[in-house]
Protein backbone atom coordinates (compact mmCIF):
# COMPACT_ATOMS: atom_id res chain seq x y z
CA UNK A 1 0.00 0.00 0.00
CA UNK A 2 1.01 3.26 -0.94
CA UNK A 3 2.99 4.28 3.01
CA UNK A 4 1.28 8.18 2.66
CA UNK A 5 -1.71 6.07 4.55
CA UNK A 6 0.25 4.99 7.62
CA UNK A 7 2.25 7.99 8.10
CA UNK A 8 -0.39 10.51 7.89
CA UNK A 9 -2.55 8.02 10.74
CA UNK A 10 -5.69 7.90 8.19
CA UNK A 11 -6.72 4.40 7.57
CA UNK A 12 -7.18 2.80 4.26
CA UNK A 13 -11.09 3.69 4.19
CA UNK A 14 -10.89 7.35 5.49
CA UNK A 15 -7.81 8.11 2.80
CA UNK A 16 -9.90 6.07 -0.05
CA UNK A 17 -12.78 8.72 0.70
CA UNK A 18 -10.97 11.35 0.38
CA UNK A 19 -9.58 10.55 -3.00
CA UNK A 20 -13.30 9.53 -3.86
CA UNK A 21 -14.10 13.32 -2.85
CA UNK A 22 -11.16 14.56 -4.95
CA UNK A 23 -11.89 12.82 -7.87
CA UNK A 24 -15.63 13.70 -7.79
CA UNK A 25 -14.54 17.50 -7.18
CA UNK A 26 -11.87 18.10 -9.85
CA UNK A 27 -11.90 14.86 -11.92
CA UNK A 28 -8.49 13.80 -10.55
CA UNK A 29 -6.32 13.53 -7.66
CA UNK A 30 -2.30 13.12 -7.29
CA UNK A 31 -1.37 10.47 -4.89
CA UNK A 32 2.31 10.26 -3.56
CA UNK A 33 4.33 7.46 -2.23
CA UNK A 34 6.64 8.76 0.14
CA UNK A 35 10.21 8.17 0.02
CA UNK A 36 12.00 6.19 2.38
CA UNK A 37 16.08 4.79 3.32
CA UNK A 38 15.87 1.73 -0.04
CA UNK A 39 13.31 3.84 -2.49
CA UNK A 40 12.69 7.08 -4.32
CA UNK A 41 9.32 8.76 -3.75
CA UNK A 42 6.78 9.12 -6.89
CA UNK A 43 3.37 10.55 -7.39
CA UNK A 44 1.01 10.18 -9.81
CA UNK A 45 -2.66 10.95 -11.13
CA UNK A 46 -5.74 8.78 -10.08
CA UNK A 47 -9.12 9.65 -12.60
CA UNK A 48 -7.66 11.35 -15.69
CA UNK A 49 -8.24 8.08 -17.63
CA UNK A 50 -11.82 7.73 -16.44
CA UNK A 51 -12.76 11.49 -16.27
CA UNK A 52 -10.96 13.29 -18.96
CA UNK A 53 -9.72 10.34 -21.62
CA UNK A 54 -6.44 11.25 -21.23
CA UNK A 55 -3.16 9.23 -19.63
CA UNK A 56 -2.67 8.59 -16.34
CA UNK A 57 0.86 10.49 -15.49
CA UNK A 58 3.77 9.71 -13.11
CA UNK A 59 6.73 11.70 -11.77
CA UNK A 60 9.42 9.61 -9.64
CA UNK A 61 11.07 12.22 -7.39
CA UNK A 62 11.61 12.77 -3.52
CA UNK A 63 9.96 15.94 -3.00
CA UNK A 64 6.18 14.93 -3.45
CA UNK A 65 5.09 18.40 -3.12
CA UNK A 66 7.31 19.37 -6.33
CA UNK A 67 5.99 17.10 -8.39
CA UNK A 68 2.32 17.42 -7.62
CA UNK A 69 2.73 20.91 -8.68
CA UNK A 70 4.75 19.67 -11.51
CA UNK A 71 1.74 17.40 -12.45
CA UNK A 72 -1.38 20.34 -11.49
CA UNK A 73 0.48 22.03 -14.38
CA UNK A 74 0.42 19.59 -17.06
CA UNK A 75 -2.91 18.47 -15.98
CA UNK A 76 -3.95 22.02 -16.61
CA UNK A 77 -2.17 22.20 -19.87
CA UNK A 78 -3.63 18.90 -21.67
CA UNK A 79 -7.19 20.09 -20.18
CA UNK A 80 -6.84 23.09 -22.48
CA UNK A 81 -6.32 20.73 -25.19
CA UNK A 82 -2.28 20.12 -25.40
CA UNK A 83 -1.13 16.87 -26.49
CA UNK A 84 1.53 15.04 -23.85
CA UNK A 85 3.38 14.59 -26.39
CA UNK A 86 3.74 18.58 -27.17
CA UNK A 87 5.66 19.37 -23.65
CA UNK A 88 8.82 20.94 -24.53
CA UNK A 89 11.55 17.93 -24.45
CA UNK A 90 13.48 20.64 -22.19
CA UNK A 91 10.61 20.66 -19.80
CA UNK A 92 9.89 16.61 -19.67
CA UNK A 93 10.46 13.70 -21.81
CA UNK A 94 7.03 11.54 -21.51
CA UNK A 95 7.46 7.89 -21.95
CA UNK A 96 4.45 5.28 -21.60
CA UNK A 97 5.27 3.24 -18.27
CA UNK A 98 6.15 -0.60 -18.86
CA UNK A 99 3.28 -3.34 -18.04
CA UNK A 100 5.65 -4.62 -15.02
CA UNK A 101 5.45 -1.48 -13.01
CA UNK A 102 1.61 -1.44 -13.98
CA UNK A 103 1.11 -4.55 -12.85
CA UNK A 104 3.43 -4.28 -9.42
CA UNK A 105 3.14 -1.46 -6.87
CA UNK A 106 3.38 1.61 -8.92
CA UNK A 107 -0.47 2.69 -8.23
CA UNK A 108 -2.05 0.78 -5.66
CA UNK A 109 -4.17 3.46 -4.57
CA UNK A 110 -5.43 3.84 -8.44
CA UNK A 111 -5.85 0.45 -8.42
CA UNK A 112 -7.94 0.28 -5.17
CA UNK A 113 -10.07 3.20 -6.33
CA UNK A 114 -11.41 1.71 -9.34
CA UNK A 115 -10.91 -2.18 -8.25
CA UNK A 116 -9.32 -2.70 -11.73
CA UNK A 117 -5.84 -3.06 -13.11
CA UNK A 118 -3.84 0.06 -14.22
CA UNK A 119 -2.60 -1.56 -17.29
CA UNK A 120 -6.19 -1.21 -18.53
CA UNK A 121 -5.14 2.73 -19.37
CA UNK A 122 -2.37 4.65 -20.67
CA UNK A 123 0.11 5.68 -18.06
CA UNK A 124 2.70 8.02 -18.70
CA UNK A 125 6.01 9.09 -16.70
CA UNK A 126 7.28 12.25 -16.99
CA UNK A 127 11.38 12.50 -17.06
CA UNK A 128 12.33 15.96 -15.57
CA UNK A 129 14.22 17.57 -18.88
CA UNK A 130 17.11 19.49 -18.58
CA UNK A 131 15.69 22.61 -17.46
CA UNK A 132 14.90 20.80 -14.14
CA UNK A 133 17.68 18.40 -13.58
CA UNK A 134 20.63 18.70 -10.89
CA UNK A 135 23.32 16.16 -10.73
CA UNK A 136 21.26 14.13 -7.69
CA UNK A 137 17.70 13.87 -9.96
CA UNK A 138 19.48 13.05 -13.04
CA UNK A 139 21.53 10.30 -11.32
CA UNK A 140 18.07 9.18 -9.63
CA UNK A 141 15.35 9.05 -11.98
CA UNK A 142 14.57 5.92 -13.35
CA UNK A 143 12.87 5.52 -16.61
CA UNK A 144 9.58 3.18 -16.12
CA UNK A 145 9.22 2.58 -20.09
CA UNK A 146 12.20 -0.07 -19.49
CA UNK A 147 10.93 -3.14 -17.41
CA UNK A 148 14.14 -3.07 -15.37
CA UNK A 149 14.27 0.16 -13.84
CA UNK A 150 13.08 0.17 -10.26
CA UNK A 151 12.37 2.71 -7.98
CA UNK A 152 15.27 1.43 -5.67
CA UNK A 153 17.37 4.15 -4.52
CA UNK A 154 20.84 3.99 -6.61
CA UNK A 155 24.49 5.49 -4.87
CA UNK A 156 25.99 8.11 -6.31
CA UNK A 157 28.91 7.51 -8.44
CA UNK A 158 32.52 8.86 -6.64
CA UNK A 159 32.12 11.94 -9.17
CA UNK A 160 28.49 13.19 -7.64
CA UNK A 161 29.72 12.23 -4.26
CA UNK A 162 32.86 14.36 -5.34
CA UNK A 163 30.56 17.03 -6.59
CA UNK A 164 27.93 17.11 -3.55
CA UNK A 165 30.27 17.48 -1.15
CA UNK A 166 32.02 20.58 -2.58
CA UNK A 167 28.28 22.44 -3.06
CA UNK A 168 27.43 21.75 0.59
CA UNK A 169 31.14 23.39 1.97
Amino acid sequence: MDNNCHLNRFTLPQMMRGVDMRIATNGYTAQGVLPDDDNLGWTYTIGLAKSYGLPELVIVHDDNHLAADVLSDVVADLLEGNDIDDIPRSEFVPVDVHLHHLEGDLMNVWRTHYQEEPSTVRVVQLLFGLSYICDCCDHNQPDLSQSGATTARRKPNRAQRRARRRRAS
